[in-house]
């Protein structure tokens, strides 16, 4: 795990080795110098980046319940009445809640089963036949991603992407069931991601990508997709899966994604649902002196929260700086930005349009 500043592109201020591979990492709110770390074995470590040495200042590799496949992601909430506490999700189908309380401490939220997804055949192994009933099974299904919104103290409502291609509305106090499901991608969602212009006692607009190479864009109260935002390309280039979303932190409506053609798209849904704003490639010259596109997959994406920056990591190690021109808004009042996303989500027939346009491509 390696932390950088700016002034220094050449070499990180700090490095922390670990025994397993990193496959998550935040920062703490409401404490900035603890960042905690979920591996490719499923343990949770939480870090002082304080502190000289490389080991944790707690962990869960001994604890009984912990993760026992790879985590896919972590977040710091800060939840009503509970203080700020760290939440993970992983391979195995958990999603669990983590306390430094006494030493770490976990509790289970919920165990994610399959549910059956209309857009596909859904064949379990073993299965002699189609199942074609609908509903919750007992087969338990990886989660990949999952997101609360952050808007101030966050509620217990969150969403969760799953490997079986469908998203869940979820409650902290309830781990039993879903209190809602969205179906629409035909593969598994990389990333879900709420708009962070709305509170938590509001309807959510949220973002989730897919292995179908797709980013849609959804509404809380409507089980289905309100937007599908295709990538766009010649003949010549690439279509690949997206493995990344982020939501502009100055503006409703901005997005960025990244694939593993290794293109960023930046997209404006008020602007244009249609297509991005810009689509960027990395590139190196040939022996002729041409420019040659670079697909080194891109793994995240994120944008600064004060400045038109856009950060991305690849698969090579990679973590690369972009300075965005002519994409900046005006400040607006926060219901103009709500205006403003809502607006860009209000006419049903996007939807239709997009899936015209992909059958005409």
């Amino acid at each position: 795990m390696c932390f950088w500043t700016l002034k220094n592109p050449n070499y990180p201020e700090k490095i922390i080795r670990t025994e397993n591979s990193i496959t998550c990492c935040e920062f703490s709110t409401k404490q900035p110098n603890l960042i905690a770390t979920g591996d490719s074995h499923g343990v949770i470590s939480i870090f002082n980046v304080q502190d000289e040495g490389n080991e944790p200042m707690v962990q869960s590799r001994d604890l009984d319940g912990r993760h026992t496949e790879i985590i896919w992601e972590l977040h710091w909430v800060q939840r009503e009445g509970k203080g700020e506490s760290l939440i993970s999700i992983s391979g195995d189908g958990r999603i669990i809640e983590w306390s430094m309380k006494k030493g770490l401490e976990l509790t289970e939220l919920k165990q994610l089963k399959r549910y059956t997804n209309p857009n596909q055949k859904d064949v379990y192994a073993g299965a002699e036949t189609e199942k074609k009933q609908s509903g919750m099974t007992f087969i338990e299904t990886g989660g990949l991603s999952f997101d609360f919104p952050r808007n101030g103290l966050i509620g217990d409502n969150y969403f969760v992407a799953t490997e079986d291609c469908t998203i869940h509305k979820c409650r902290a106090s309830l781990s039993a069931q879903y209190l809602e499901t969205y179906f629409g991608h035909n593969g598994p969602i990389y990333k879900i991601r709420c708009n962070p212009f709305w509170d938590n006692t509001e309807c959510q607009v949220f973002l989730t990508c897919s292995y179908d190479w797709t980013v849609q864009v959804w509404h809380e109260e409507d089980s289905h997709r309100k937007l599908v935002c295709h990538q766009l390309s010649g003949d010549n280039e690439l279509k690949s899966q997206v493995n990344d979303i982020c939501w502009s932190p100055q503006t409703s409506s901005v997005f960025s994604s990244v694939s593993n053609d290794g293109r960023i798209e930046v997209w404006d849904l008020k602007i244009d649902p249609l297509q991005p704003l810009l689509t960027y490639f990395d590139s190196v010259k040939n022996e002729e002196g041409e420019d040659v596109k670079v697909h080194t997959p891109r793994t995240i994406v994120k944008i600064a929260k004060f400045n038109p920056i856009i950060f991305t990591g690849n698969t090579l190690g990679q973590v690369t700086v972009y300075r965005t021109l002519g994409l900046e808004h005006e400040q607006v009042t926060e219901e103009d930005q709500i205006n403003r996303i809502m607006t860009a989500i209000a006419k049903d027939e996007f939807v239709d349009d997009t899936k015209n346009k992909k059958e005409e491509e």
